[in-house]
């Protein structure tokens, strides 16, 4: 199952990143190094049988980890969020929304509790 999803998803992303100019500079590269390496990672995860929703809620946690981190809150801000993933996760939507205003980004509401495997729907 996961193996025809894995590789739609790498034919896809050579199809739409086919005609894209190289790093032209030193975030540009660091952000490609970035970008390709997690996805490396993800596909190790995705092999190792790990679920998409624990997947999810993984990065999550880990970028909110670095966030804070990133802008100097202390340890009680971070763990003050991590326990409102929810909240999180909609308060990111919607910064992404003022991004990206003409994309359809839709958030999956996924309100349940936490499980083993993510959120349960």
């Amino acid at each position: 199952m996961y193996d025809v999803l894995i590789k739609d998803i790498s034919n896809l992303h050579r199809k739409i990143h086919a005609d894209e100019a190289l790093p032209a500079n030193e975030m540009e590269r660091q952000a490609a190094y970035i970008f390709s390496n997690t996805q490396r990672i993800l596909m190790e995860l995705i092999y190792d049988n790990v679920g998409f929703r624990t997947l999810e809620l993984g990065l999550l946690y880990n970028w909110l980890s670095l966030a804070t981190l990133n802008r100097g809150y202390d340890d009680q801000h971070f763990y003050k969020y991590s326990t409102q993933p929810d909240m999180v996760m909609q308060r990111l939507v919607n910064e992404l929304k003022t991004l990206f205003p003409k994309s359809s980004f839709k958030h999956s509401n996924a309100t349940g509790p936490l499980s083993p495997n993510g959120w349960e729907p």
